[in-house]
């Protein structure tokens, strides 16, 4: 089965993210931070959205792991720094 290709410029969950923070755009997919974080928000971003960074594996469950992995680092640095 043959995926179709992610375009955030026609997604209309993003179209305010994108207004508000618009991104750097590569085929439709935006680049993101190591972390898959949206430049200038605190939007992270799995699955397809996330080729560029993840690659081919993306969209498959170890996509998913991948992107957890680079993730919850982000996370608890951000929720450590909210305590402190």
């Amino acid at each position: 089965m043959k995926q179709r290709p992610f375009d955030v410029t026609v997604d209309p969950l993003l179209q305010n993210v994108i207004d508000a923070y618009p991104v750097p755009l590569v085929k439709g997919l935006p680049v993101l931070d190591e972390h898959l974080r949206w430049s200038g928000c605190e939007l992270f971003v799995m699955g397809g959205l996330a080729a560029l960074q993840i690659e081919p594996v993306a969209r498959n469950l170890y996509g998913g792991k991948m992107a957890s992995d680079r993730i919850v680092p982000a996370l608890m640095g951000h929720s450590k720094l909210k305590l402190a």
